[in-house]
């Protein structure tokens, strides 16, 4: 994801529960060339793209402060 100034802030993996109850691995993520700062973890009932129930795993390549400024 990206700010309004095209600066990378975060990286966002949606992963299904369904995937995470057949105790899947995910090993090797890609990340930005940024050194994470932060990582938050939300559940989301589906969304037009990821109908189905899945958590968002952000890691944020910026601080607390500057990601409450994004919204």
């Amino acid at each position: 994801g990206y700010d309004r100034h095209g600066k990378l802030v975060v990286s966002i993996y949606m992963v299904p529960l369904r995937e995470m109850d057949a105790n899947k691995s995910f090993l090797k993520l890609a990340v930005g060339d940024k050194r994470p700062d932060h990582v938050t973890i939300e559940f989301n009932p589906g969304h037009p793209g990821v109908p189905e129930a899945h958590y968002h795993f952000n890691v944020w390549y910026v601080s607390p402060q500057e990601v409450a400024a994004l919204k």
